[in-house]
């Protein structure tokens, strides 16, 4: 929270980041999406870690903590079998830098699951990490508004989401997929 004398410094500040990551990186960052949000999504994350000193430049985040994170990230997403013990060795090592490093901000709660229980998901988890992935619930996502708009009724929130719910179960079960065939 900035109080209200800090806004017109938090405000110009954001001005100069968003007009420095266009101009630098060509990207467009937190601006208005009319019914998405902002323009701040994975392939600007993409772009923002495949550029680590152009990104703290700007930032002045520490170009190193950049690394580790997009390490971290990378890791969590990669789908392949990992290292749980040097997983947590480095996760441990990238949060202790980050604190070291920036002891007066709070640790964002999204920053703070991947570092400190970052280590749970590839132990506990009960499903394997691919499974977990942004491109698994990006390609169910897809069915889901295509269910939503096509397969639904629409008179009320409550069935429109049953219905959809339905058509996701449908299409997720194997022998039902199988007869398509």
């Amino acid at each position: 929270m900035v109080r209200e004398e800090g806004r017109p410094v938090v405000d110009a500040r954001k001005k100069e980041v968003q007009e420095k990551f266009r101009c630098q990186m060509g990207l467009l960052v937190y601006a208005p999406k009319p019914g998405f949000g902002t323009t701040t999504d994975g392939n600007t994350a993409r772009a923002f870690f495949l550029n680590p000193v152009i990104a703290s430049s700007i930032t002045k985040i520490d170009e190193m903590l950049i690394r580790k994170l997009h390490v971290v990230l990378t890791i969590i997403a990669c789908g392949q079998e990992i290292d749980a013990q040097k997983f947590k060795e480095f996760y441990l090592t990238t949060t202790e830098l980050y604190v070291t490093l920036y002891p007066w901000y709070y640790m964002p709660q999204s920053l703070h699951k991947e570092l400190i229980h970052g280590g749970l998901l590839v132990n506990d988890s009960i499903l394997p990490m691919e499974q977990m992935s942004e491109e698994a619930i990006e390609a169910r996502n897809k069915d889901s508004k295509y269910f939503r708009e096509h397969h639904s009724s629409k008179f009320n929130r409550k069935q429109t989401m049953e219905d959809t719910i339905q058509m996701l179960l449908v299409s997720s079960y194997p022998y039902i997929t199988s007869l398509k065939k």
